[in-house]
């Protein structure tokens, strides 16, 4: 199930409009700076629609000044000049201290800040010499991205003026209060707020975007959203699979670009107790990757007790396995609790964008998509019919591209995938996280209920003997409790109760065969039984979570019978009377012999007719 697909490749904003050139009057341009792009629906082409996707928008002022409109021919409207604005000091939206130091301190700027001093009496004077220094830079370069990271963790909190997206066609930012005249750090936050929340309400599943750098004023309170400088922010996907092995879905399972080249990778899929179920886990990058400097990336999935620990899981980026220890440490986790039988593997990458420049030889892109496949068996705590067993994956992610987070390499796998002995080192994690909403796949097994009676008085038979056969000719191995353990060439012999019965328990859909291997005392051995069990399960990529529309009809077929059987998908049973009788005629043996001796027998009393008769005449000729 991957409800949050279509949504999350949807949730996405503009991140950061570029700084432009400052003339010597230290003025910023207000071209092209403004201009900003909210996502665009892939199916309908329209923009994203509704206020949920695009949250808390703020502006902060960073620089105050006097803004000059454009000039534009009448007649051609060409712009003539381009609106800009005259820096005359700090806005009260940033702690200018603090900003001035930071950049003093980042090694993206080199020695360009040195020479800036902030001075309480004059401040004005680090104001300009900021801005005069950004009119060296170029649209969208590393320093006008530095900048607007370091500008929004020094943002002044309190000054911020609040902003929402306007119109039907989401082409427009408002501000709550007119804006006056400066130059603007931009935030919001890419949310969904119909899955996961934190215990305090706030949304789980989103993301910060990058500070977008705008001049504002102008007497205008709104933010024109363009179509320049497009650079998105976007939340991450995550999604589990299981592989059905009979049956298959119509459409291949499909994740932002990556697409399945099977089609029985799906939500849901049947199977009987003892068997090793394949699954496999799917992430996507966020569109603003190459925004984050390290990005912590990590799959948390959760098997019930119904299935035994995989030893450990095989990793691969745009399915290349990683064999080897990468530049950034993977740490795999795989361990059940003792009480609930529940086990938890996690998955963590300190640094995904490492491991994929490591695989790829090249950097991290939104395409890369990073997989986990395991086989787990299911065991003998299975439930038969519904519910079955749900599993779930949910992934944990940098979502601050403003923050810097930088691991500190700890001591992660040896071998990427399986756990390393010493399980007490742990990854480095940030404080800006990020959680996807769960995804789940589900796994059903049903059983077959048999009864052995006369068929003249209906009493029970006991101690009648049985093996069960799959489609593939091996015979079933049980445990004591009647719980499939295994498919072999000699199997298990089941013998019936004092009350007639026995069971199968934990069988997939298909076809079997009921072999009666020692009759009772007196009675006709019987023919071969066949048992057809026939599960209605929704095979699909759009499992609704569920497990009523996983699993919803349950049907049978035991012996002869043209007509199947309706069962239920709560009890998953099927279950049927095998009749017998006692015998009436002898044994033979000795075959064809036995044949013979009727035929020469037969032979004799006729030559024997022949000779009285032949006798009788002679005497009456005599006479």
């Amino acid at each position: 199930m991957n409800k949050m697909k279509k949504f999350a490749s949807m949730a996405a904003a503009i991140l950061m409009t570029a700084c432009v050139a400052i003339p010597t009057t230290m003025s910023l341009t207000a071209s092209a700076v403004q201009e900003v792009t909210l996502a665009v629906d892939p199916t309908t082409g329209l923009p994203i629609s509704g206020t949920n996707e695009l949250s808390n928008i703020t502006a902060y002022q960073i620089f105050k000044g006097n803004y000059i409109p454009a000039t534009t021919d009448p007649s051609t409207s060409t712009i003539i000049t381009a609106a800009n604005l005259s820096v005359t000091g700090w806005g009260d939206g940033i702690n200018a201290k603090t900003f001035v130091a930071a950049l003093k301190n980042d090694t993206t700027f080199g020695a360009s800040f040195d020479s800036v001093t902030y001075s309480e009496s004059n401040p004005e004077d680090s104001a300009k010499a900021v801005a005069a220094i950004m009119g060296t830079w170029i649209n969208d370069s590393a320093e006008a991205q530095a900048f607007a990271k370091l500008a929004v963790l020094n943002k002044n909190s309190n000054n911020g003026t609040a902003g929402a997206v306007l119109g039907s066609e989401r082409t427009r930012v408002t501000f709550e209060d007119d804006l006056s005249d400066g130059y603007y750090v931009v935030t919001c936050t890419v949310s969904n707020f119909n899955d996961t929340t934190t215990e305090s309400g706030s949304n789980e599943y989103s993301a910060h975007s990058l500070g977008m750098l705008s001049v504002l004023g102008g007497g205008s309170s709104e933010l024109k959203i363009g179509t320049n400088g497009i650079a998105k922010v976007s939340l991450p996907e995550v999604m589990k699979k299981v592989y059905e092995n009979v049956k298959t879905s119509e459409d291949p399972a499909t994740i932002g670009e990556y697409r399945e080249s099977s089609t029985y990778w799906n939500d849901v899929a049947d199977y009987c107790i003892g068997d090793s179920v394949p699954f496999k886990l799917y992430g996507t990058m966020p569109q603003d990757i190459a925004n984050y400097e390290h990005y912590y990336y990590q799959f948390t999935d959760t098997l019930g007790k119904e299935f035994t620990a995989p030893k450990s899981v095989t990793i691969k980026v745009n399915n290349t396995p990683i064999s080897k220890p990468v530049n950034s440490d993977i740490f795999t986790s795989i361990k059940t609790d003792a009480t609930t039988g529940v086990t938890t593997i996690t998955v963590t990458f300190e640094d995904v964008k490492e491991v994929i420049k490591a695989v790829s030889g090249k950097d991290a892109l939104p395409t890369d998509v990073v997989t986990i496949e395991y086989n787990a068996v299911l065991n003998s705590n299975a439930v038969i019919g519904l519910p079955g067993q749900e599993n779930k994956v949910d992934l944990t992610y940098s979502n601050n591209p403003n923050v810097s987070y930088k691991p500190n390499g700890g001591s992660g796998d040896d071998t990427p995938g399986t756990p390393d002995e010493n399980e007490s080192d742990t990854p480095d994690t940030p404080n800006d996280k990020g959680k996807t909403p769960e995804d789940k796949v589900i796994v059903f097994t049903y059983e077959a209920d048999f009864k052995k009676v006369d068929v003249e008085s209906q009493e029970p038979l006991a101690n009648v003997e049985f093996k069960l056969k799959n489609a593939d000719g091996n015979y079933v191995t049980l445990d004591n409790a009647g719980k499939v353990t295994g498919w072999n060439t000699t199997g298990t012999t089941i013998k019936s109760g004092t009350d007639g019965t026995f069971k199968i328990i934990g069988l997939d859909d298909g076809v079997y065969t009921l072999e009666e291997t020692k009759p009772l005392k007196d009675y006709n051995p019987i023919a071969d039984t066949t048992l057809i069990i026939s599960a209605g399960t929704e095979n699909n990529q759009a499992w609704d979570g569920n497990a009523t529309s996983a699993l919803t009809s349950f049907k049978y077929k035991i012996g002869d019978s043209n007509t199947e059987s309706e069962g239920t998908p709560a009890d998953g049973i099927a279950s049927g009377t095998i009749k017998n009788k006692k015998g009436s005629s002898l044994p033979s043996t000795g075959g064809i012999g036995t044949t013979l001796f009727y035929v020469c027998g037969g032979a004799m009393v006729a030559v024997s007719g022949v000779f009285l008769i032949t006798k009788k005449r002679m005497n009456k000729n005599k006479d």
